[in-house]
């Protein structure tokens, strides 16, 4: 769509995104399963379904968060909880995953990940974990 403005379309894909200031499809697609852990798993969402799910050994006995998530069974590796938000959530700063409120979460997801705002792939998301933990620093707005 950003194509039938007159002038931007001379323009690549990603600098219209960049003169929009608008993200690429797949950080929207990433930042929105983000948004969805987290309301399921502060309570947000009550469901019945537990596709992920937070037991006190889980809690103790992780490094990082608290808000950690696991699956129960083998059925569910392939779902929606294992191949697109589990390895990515658990590698999330705390100060992110404990935000008092969603608005508070999704800034300080977009600073955390603001590197991959205009990515062309989803490639980027799949190997997040060692990128966050090897080199993200969240800085903490005062």
């Amino acid at each position: 769509m950003s194509r039938l403005i007159p002038e931007l379309q001379k323009l690549d894909y990603i600098e219209r995104l960049k003169k929009l200031n608008l993200p690429s499809l797949y950080y929207r697609r990433a930042r929105g399963d983000m948004i969805e852990c987290y309301k399921y798993l502060t309570g947000i969402y009550r469901v019945s379904s537990e596709l992920l799910y937070r037991t006190e050994t889980t809690i103790t006995m992780t490094r990082g968060h608290s808000l950690k998530p696991s699956v129960k069974t083998s059925v569910r590796q392939n779902f929606f909880s294992v191949r697109r938000v589990v390895n990515s959530w658990n590698s999330l700063p705390k100060d992110v995953v404990s935000a008092p409120t969603v608005n508070s979460f999704k800034n300080s997801l977009d600073r955390v990940w603001s590197q991959h705002r205009y990515t062309l792939s989803s490639d980027w998301f799949k190997t997040l974990p060692h990128a966050l933990r090897n080199n993200i620093k969240p800085s903490v707005k005062t």
